[in-house]
C-alpha cells in the first residue's frame, strides 16, 4: 500500500532554491499532484518570517538594480517616463511577493504554528541580529 502524505512542511531554502518564485516546475508539480485542499501545509511563524525577511532583501535588491539600470546609456535616453522612487519600488516588489506566497498558500489548508513561551524575543533577537546572535569576525 502506498503511502499518501497529508502534511507538507517547505523549509524556506527550498524556495530561495527555486530563486523565490513559487511557480517554478516544483512547485506547479506538488500542485499538480494534490487536488486544491487535499494536503495541509505546515507554516511555523519563525519559517514565514525568514520567507519575509529574504523577501525583503530582494525586494530591496531588485529596486536598486531597476534604479542603477534606468541611469545607464542608452537607457537613460529612451522615453520611459519616471520611476517610481527606490522606496516606491522596493514596496511594490514586497507587495508582490507576499502576494505571490499568499496566492501559493490558497491551494493548501494552512496550519500556522506560532511560537510558543518566550521564543518570540529570542526569534526577535534572532531577525534583528542582536546578542546572543550578534555577528563577530572569526
Amino acid at each position: 500500500m502506498r503511502h499518501v502524505p497529508t502534511n507538507l512542511y517547505i523549509d524556506t531554502e527550498v524556495i530561495v532554491r527555486n530563486n523565490l518564485m513559487l511557480d517554478t516546475g516544483d512547485f506547479r508539480q506538488l500542485k499538480d499532484t494534490f487536488a486544491k485542499d487535499d494536503l495541509r501545509l505546515l507554516i511555523p511563524e519563525i519559517m514565514e518570517r525568514e520567507l519575509f525577511r529574504k523577501y525583503k532583501n530582494r525586494a530591496k535588491e531588485a529596486a536598486k538594480k531597476v534604479k542603477e539600470a534606468h541611469k545607464i546609456h542608452p537607457i537613460n535616453s529612451l522615453p520611459l517616463g519616471d520611476l517610481p522612487s527606490r522606496d516606491e519600488l522596493e514596496k511594490q516588489c514586497l507587495d508582490e511577493l507576499k502576494r505571490q506566497w499568499e496566492e501559493f498558500k490558497e491551494h493548501f489548508v494552512v496550519e500556522e504554528l506560532p511560537l510558543v513561551g518566550n521564543l518570540e524575543d529570542v526569534m526577535d533577537w534572532y531577525f534583528e541580529i542582536e546578542a546572543p546572535f550578534s555577528e563577530r569576525p572569526f
